[in-house]
């Protein structure tokens, strides 16, 4: 991976802020990279439900601990 793609995957992990233009511009740009990855529709089709739920929580137990800013 090139210094970009690393850049644009540190951009991605990072913690939205608060709400403002600037922010929710932000957040659009890591949607459409995320999107330009190019990620088949059914990439998870073949995972059990809970595993994905637990999956899911993770981001969100990451921000409440060790990723919210200082």
């Amino acid at each position: 991976m090139d210094s970009e793609g690393a850049d644009v995957f540190a951009a991605i992990r990072e913690y939205p802020g608060n709400v403002s233009v600037t922010t929710m511009e932000k957040e659009v740009f890591k949607l459409g990279a995320i999107k330009a990855i190019g990620l088949p529709e059914d990439l998870f089709d073949d995972i059990a439900p809970g595993v994905l739920l637990s999956w899911r929580a993770r981001p969100a137990n990451t921000l409440t601990c060790s990723a919210r800013p200082t």
